[in-house]
């Protein structure tokens, strides 16, 4: 069964499986270069297609999915159009939605409202000119029931009981609609899912736990009359997810909100900011009112919009206290007091307020007679690394998976896993995710050799390129011996935002000029924090605090040596990567790091510029090389250096 996921929002993906297995992935923004890029285009449909050796004529179902009240664009993809007639591959699929689906559809037809600002220009144009056709407003409204809007606050969630839906096939079928999918002369089936959904499935289904609470929350805003905008409470067991509980979060929305409102961070970059910023700074602004959903933060203030009322209460609190307001959102000054201990209340209402949620989660599915240790966190807030070790470390639930795609860069992965499992009935193989195969990052497209020589060879005026024996002793002995900063590309790119060793710049941690060294080389704010790389075996002897193993660079711990300055934060942590011989030769490289140095710790950033997305192809790596100060790139087995610069490993050694 080969299944094809198309995610139509911003960061736009493809993903192709078969038999419930990853056969091939393409995230828009990293052939576009344009970060977040929105929707997908025929280019993309074409790599993925062909990544995974199939043609349009093998490919037996599709999934569509896409962000909150972002439309679905499929103007820019050949001879493709979606029609709400159910495919008589439909017939045995119970879908309770389909009685709704006449009015919906018109009304979606009738919406051509875009995200126009997230698109490219030459796309905008087009849509401007009327030149696109085949544009589909949001569909965000599925199955929902009249308790999901009678329980509203976190402590009414967690007095639910839900075991009465837990054998509903409205709820079990309710949040995907049948479609037919139009392309090159052949008709397929389609399901249009739910977009909390597709993060349910990406997160559960990949997990290795046969079940699971599952928790879903993103930077949506709060809607009434739209009770799950935000995100859910799931329940996972076996092949199935049952959708349990609205949480009305806006945690997301008021992160992200505060990070552009208070600190003028750029929208889509403020979330990640403020996580960086906030060890530098205090939780003075903090109180325990501000803890809660939606409807917690309605009834003690009546606000409409929780993020209005949470910045009213800081900048107001800091201008009574005597906090230097001239400072505020000043970038040269952004770690002083006045933005820090902002970003630090912020963070702490996040942590306080998650981790209530988790809880009334867990509360009300004991209620329900569900009794699983096993949780699983998706959609972006799931990013948010403090907040997850202290879910980890004190939460009523034993075991915490977070997919590394947890982000809407996911929704591609998981729309089509919830048709394979939900949908068609294919039972789970929880080994196949278990132990080495967890659920590997790895899923971009493998560059050959031939590939990167011929890259290479189309760049031989700017730069200097020898075939190595030993990549990874090459490229350790720079790291230890010349603390030189080094570009490392091997293997299929990383799903999700984090550079998990594929696509990472990586320099030696024990220099502490290095945080100031490679952040300029990046482009980025001095402040911002890197991440370290650690061998899995030894990762108990450096850093404590933390779950062990950390494979995704989803947690934080406590840095027990001071030898490790320039990946310690100001508050003495980290957000660490446990590595594996599963994650090729990035792993031999640390393992010969640490013959050399007897340090099993790199520092490791993403490897691409400022507001760009991270590098995809050959070529961009090469690109970034020439326009950086990055000493060199190790491309599979080449070592590459700009002609300016030109040392062969010869004369490093």
């Amino acid at each position: 069964m080969n299944i094809i996921g198309l995610h139509f929002g911003h960061d736009g993906a493809v993903c192709v499986i078969s038999d419930g297995k990853i056969r091939s992935y393409v995230l828009r923004e990293r052939f576009s270069r344009v970060k977040h890029a929105v929707m997908i285009t025929q280019s993309d449909l074409n790599r993925a297609l062909a990544d995974a050796n199939l043609s349009m004529a093998d490919i037996d179902c599709f999934a569509i999915t896409s962000t909150q009240e972002c439309p679905v664009v499929t103007g820019f993809l050949d001879d493709f159009f979606l029609s709400f007639d159910p495919h008589p591959f439909h017939g045995p699929i119970p879908s309770p939605c389909v009685a709704e689906l006449g009015p919906i559809a018109d009304r979606l037809h009738k919406q051509k409202a875009l995200m126009q600002d997230l698109l490219m220009p030459a796309e905008q144009e087009l849509i401007r000119q009327g030149r696109v056709r085949g544009i589909t407003g949001s569909l965000d409204q599925f199955c929902t029931l009249d308790e999901w809007n009678r329980t509203r606050t976190l402590r009414e969630i967690s007095e639910a009981n839900r075991s009465h839906i837990l054998n509903s096939q409205q709820v079990l079928f309710g949040f995907h609609y049948p479609v037919t999918v139009h392309c090159q002369g052949l008709k397929k089936p389609g399901y249009w899912v739910h977009h909390h959904m597709a993060h349910a499935a990406s997160c559960f289904y990949r997990s290795g736990f046969a079940e699971s609470v599952i928790v879903t929350h993103d930077g949506a805003a709060v809607q009434q009359g739209r009770p799950y905008d935000t995100g859910m409470i799931y329940y996972g067991t076996g092949h199935r997810i049952i959708a349990l509980q609205p949480h009305y979060l806006a945690l997301g929305n008021i992160y992200e909100e505060t990070g552009v409102r208070c600190f003028g961070f750029r929208l889509g970059s403020a979330s990640g900011k403020v996580m960086g910023l906030a060890p530098y700074g205090r939780p003075v602004f903090y109180h325990p009112d501000f803890v809660g959903n939606w409807y917690d933060y309605y009834n003690r203030f009546g606000s409409s919009y929780p993020p209005v009322q949470w910045v009213k209460h800081c900048l107001s609190m800091a201008q009574e206290t005597g906090y230097p307001m001239e400072l505020l959102a000043q970038q040269a000054h952004i770690t002083e007091r006045v933005n820090a201990d902002i970003a630090a209340s912020t963070q702490k209402i996040f942590e306080e307020s998650f981790f209530a949620t988790v809880q009334a989660a867990y509360r009300m599915c004991v209620r329900s007679g569900i009794r699983t240790e096993n949780l699983c966190l998706g959609g972006g807030t799931a990013l948010n690394c403090p907040s997850n070790t202290q879910l980890h470390n004190a939460s009523s639930f034993s075991s915490l998976f977070i997919d590394p795609s947890c982000g809407d860069d996911g929704l591609a992965i998981g729309s089509a896993l919830y048709i394979h499992h939900q949908l068609l009935g294919y039972r789970l193989d929880t080994g196949y995710w278990q132990g080495q195969k967890r659920a590997l990052p790895y899923v971009g497209r493998v560059y050959r050799d031939d590939e990167m020589g011929a890259a290479l060879e189309a760049a031989q005026d700017q730069v200097f390129f020898e075939r190595l024996e030993d990549s990874a002793l090459t490229a350790a002995r720079e790291l230890a011996e010349q603390n030189h900063i080094i570009a490392w590309f091997e293997g299929g790119s990383e799903s999700g935002p984090r550079a998990l060793g594929h696509r990472s710049i990586l320099a030696n941690p024990m220099h502490a000029e290095n945080w100031k060294k490679v952040n300029l080389a990046k482009g980025r704010e001095w402040w911002r924090p890197f991440a370290p790389a650690v061998l899995e075996e030894d990762a108990g002897e450096w850093f404590h605090g933390g779950p062990d193993p950390s494979p995704y660079m989803l947690f934080t711990a406590q840095v027990r040596s001071s030898r490790l300055p320039a990946i310690t934060h100001i508050d003495g942590t980290a957000r660490i990567q446990t590595v594996t011989q599963d994650c090729g030769r990035y792993y031999q490289l640390i393992k010969a790091f640490k013959e050399l140095t007897a340090i099993p710790v790199l520092l490791n950033t993403s490897f691409n510029g400022p507001g760009e997305p991270i590098v995809e192809t050959p070529e961009h790596a090469i690109r970034f090389l020439c326009a950086s100060k990055i000493d060199a790139l190790f491309m599979g087995r080449y070592r590459v250096c700009r002609k300016d610069a030109a040392l062969t490993s010869t004369q490093l050694s």
